[in-house]
């Protein structure tokens, strides 16, 4: 991997810049910024990977600047190291932190060894001259398996060597962690705490005039020694808490000034988007056209309104007409017709012939008449509906049986929807976990038997569901999450 030359530590002035990757925060800033402390701080890091056995392990509180002394690290890397960086989270299992390595290094999950052939590949990466790595980002929030299992790997070893060398960026609160994971601290000689220094207060005032300038708002904002030793002390020298105060500083000016001290039109323009000037210039045309042509368009109106106005329609009356008829003409009712018997005028053949008389019924006594019931028609036989399944089900597989973790959410509903939409009703389970003190739900797919088989159902998935990331997780581990609850 390719460095970066650094300032040799005695004659280095207070801060540095070093052209790396951009730091997260405020802005998007095109260099690093790095001082005495954290180079020395970087020196031991490369020193304890490259020429001991014990676990480097990088402290510092949130915005210290983990990510930044990272970030140069992996610069720094020597060619022969084949590193591996994970980014830790509350739901990185010792499972799922051997799948990670194998897909870094190229071994395939077909079978329930394939972690002895991980450690095999290894073994032999070492004999070959390499020096594998492995970087945890955020150590503090793995599970305290996963904890021991780290410990446990660096132990691990070829030719008295370890097989792999694993460095933990974490906040503080990892030495918790380590108590729980070796209460016998069978294995807390092996790491070697590296706490990154704060900044000091000239460090801090360097640091802050470089934030601004490399936001190009150095000229507008001037920060008097007094603003900054107030942010020195509230940031306590966290670059990270520094950056945030210069964001929501109050003291900031909310028009930009020259160094005359007039209103700039250039700075007060130089960060909005062009689309937005754009149109924000036509709306102001617009609105000067139409106060300028305000009476010619009132006038076009009035005379619209005018034409359409008609004369009112006058009323129409109505006159009754009384209408009188002759005396000898009066209505009288048509005299209704006789019916014709069938003596007089129609032949009882014809009216057998239009109306048959229906013959007499017999009436039965009343003790034998029998009431029928109905025939009652069976049911449509309704198919059942598959249900979600949950813990129960998954507590009742066996131990020894593998899955597949598609996701995980924070929202139960988020879950419900994702197996509704894709139609996993009896295929998929989900179980309630905990991440970051926060409910967390994990999606999972079938049981398989072993491994093997889990890794071909992976590759038959449905294409919707074919993710990078899916998790070939035992059922075992699942079900010590579920007890954990």
């Amino acid at each position: 991997m390719s460095t970066e030359e650094i300032t040799d530590s005695q004659t280095e002035p207070n801060a540095v810049w070093v052209n790396q990757a951009p730091i997260s925060g405020w802005g998007s800033l095109p260099q690093f910024f790095t001082y005495p402390g954290l180079t020395q701080c970087l020196d031991l890091l490369l020193n304890l990977t490259e020429n001991t056995d014990l676990i480097p392990l990088v402290k510092g509180r949130k915005g210290a600047g983990k990510t930044t002394l990272l970030y140069q690290y992996q610069a720094q890397a020597d060619e022969h190291w084949s590193l591996c960086r994970i980014d830790a989270n509350p739901m990185l299992h010792p499972e799922q932190l051997y799948h990670r390595l194998a897909q870094h290094v190229g071994i395939a999950e077909e079978n329930d060894q394939f972690k002895d052939y991980l450690l095999r590949h290894l073994a032999i990466q070492c004999l070959d001259g390499f020096l594998p790595v492995l970087v945890i980002d955020d150590a503090h929030l793995l599970p305290v398996d996963t904890v021991a299992e780290l410990l446990q790997l660096q132990a691990v070893r070829e030719n008295n060597n370890p097989i792999i060398h694993i460095v933990l960026f974490a906040a503080p609160g990892i030495d918790d962690l380590l108590q729980a994971a070796d209460p016998h601290h069978h294995r807390s000689h092996v790491i070697q705490t590296l706490d990154i220094p704060a900044l000091t207060y000239e460090q801090a005032t360097d640091y802050t005039t470089q934030v601004l300038a490399a936001r190009g708002a150095l000229e507008a904002f001037t920060l008097t020694p007094g603003e900054i030793e107030k942010i020195y002390r509230a940031s306590q020298g966290n670059p990270g808490r520094i950056e945030s105060l210069l964001h929501n500083l109050p003291a900031h000016p909310t028009t930009p000034q020259d160094a005359t001290g007039r209103i700039s039109i250039k700075l007060l323009l130089e960060d909005l988007p062009i689309p937005l000037i754009l149109g924000s210039i036509a709306l102001i045309v617009a609105i000067l056209a139409l106060l300028i042509f305000q009476q010619d368009i009132n006038a076009v109106f009035n005379s619209s309104q005018s034409e359409n106005q008609q004369t009112p329609t006058p009323p129409v009356v109505l006159q009754e007409i009384a209408l009188e008829l002759p005396a000898d003409k009066k209505i009288q009712p048509e005299p209704v017709a006789k019916l014709a018997t069938i003596e007089e005028s129609v032949p009882v053949r014809e009216i057998l012939e239009e109306e048959p008389v229906a013959e007499p019924k017999e009436i039965l006594p009343a003790e034998k008449i029998v009431a029928i019931e109905p025939i009652k028609q069976p049911p449509p036989s309704a198919k059942p509906k598959a249900s979600i399944k949950r813990e129960q089900w998954l507590l009742a597989q066996k131990s020894s049986a593998y899955t597949l973790q598609l996701i995980g959410l924070q929202d139960e509903a988020s879950i419900r929807a994702f197996i509704k939409r894709h139609r996993l009703q009896g295929k998929a389970a989900y179980f309630k976990a905990t991440k970051k003190g926060q409910p967390w739900f994990a999606l999972l797919y079938g049981a398989y038997p072993n491994r093997k088989t889990a890794v071909s159902a992976r590759s038959k998935l449905p294409k919707r569901l074919r993710r990078a990331d899916i998790w070939i997780r035992s059922l075992e581990s699942v079900q010590t999450e579920i007890h954990a609850q």
